[in-house]
């Protein structure tokens, strides 16, 4: 069926996702590696004043909020770093630490190892797991938080219309899953970004030379981190009604309603979250209207301070 709205979505994602390697030329950008438990994560920072820490999602790294630095940075310290095995730096392992409990554990070093705490805190899908679960942990370390379509599986556990909603986002997963299954990791990775944005299939293929290479340097990390997250442990609504930073919790218009739930109930089960909507988007949000996002988290971590 011929849907004219997912088609704008598509197009607009096609020529969003290239600036997430566009480099700003007005501010001083550092980029170095922060210790951690052993092993270096590498960050990007720019900018002063209280820091707005951002956590990327799956099979991606501190690229993907580049697009957004000198926003950010005008006003406060921008950092955005790469978790634990994902990025080209060399693996300190064979990923036996490849799990939740380790992203949150360097989460909470890296806000550490800043020494500027507590600080404003941006996540982005997988990201908001491993913030909330920080949070939960350490809720002094956090000024504010903003998530973008947090994926806190355990909260649409047993929702009116978790079936249906399980069908209609999982229906377009199967090349991804077709991809793993002939060991071909790089397609693999490009089925999965098509099936979570909504794009056609083959249009991945068409993105910059740079986003290409962010999502080949991340391939490795699909497989261990499906595991991880299915065995993560779960966030409860009675764990989210005991967390007192103010948060922002995003979600599209046009998410996929299994998105849309988890969205909902945290902001249901965290009594001081609100929510917003993002016009005209779906998972991909923040790249297909980058400046409403940014926008939108600004205002807030203003809000916040």
């Amino acid at each position: 069926m011929n849907d004219p709205r997912g088609s704008r979505l598509r197009r607009r994602i096609c020529h969003a996702l290239p600036l997430i390697a566009m480099l700003g030329t007005a501010l001083q950008v550092h980029a170095a590696n922060l210790e951690v438990d052993g092993t270096r994560l590498a960050y990007e920072e720019a900018g002063s004043g209280e820091v707005v820490l951002f956590v990327h999602g799956a099979v991606s790294d501190h690229r993907v909020w580049t697009m957004f630095r000198d926003r950010v940075a005008e006003r406060y310290r921008f950092v955005a770093y790469d978790q634990r095995y994902f990025g080209p730096a060399d693996w300190p392992d064979e990923a036996e630490d490849f799990d939740l409990a380790t992203h949150v554990d360097d989460l909470i070093a890296v806000v550490d190892a800043l020494g500027d705490e507590p600080v404003h805190l941006v996540t982005w899908s997988y990201g908001g797991l491993v913030g909330l679960h920080a949070a939960l942990r350490n809720p002094e370390k956090f000024r504010s938080i903003v998530h973008y379509e947090p994926t806190v599986e355990a909260l649409h556990a047993g929702l009116s219309g978790e079936r249906a909603a399980i069908t209609q986002k999982f229906a377009s997963f199967g090349p991804m899953a077709t991809a793993l299954q002939e060991g071909t990791k790089n397609e693999a990775v490009r089925r999965l970004i098509e099936a979570v944005f909504r794009m056609d299939t083959g249009a991945a293929d068409e993105m910059s030379d740079e986003v290409q290479r962010m999502w080949d340097e991340n391939a490795r990390t699909l497989t261990p981190f499906l595991e991880a997250l299915g065995a993560a442990e779960p966030v409860s609504c009675g764990d989210l009604a005991t967390l007192d930073v103010p948060t922002l919790v995003m979600q599209g218009s046009e998410a996929y309603v299994l998105d849309a739930m988890m969205a909902d109930e945290v902001v249901r089960c965290q009594h001081n979250a609100r929510s917003l909507v993002l016009q005209d988007a779906n998972h991909g949000g923040p790249v297909q209207q980058p400046d409403a996002f940014v926008d939108a988290a600004l205002e807030f971590v203003s809000s916040a301070r």
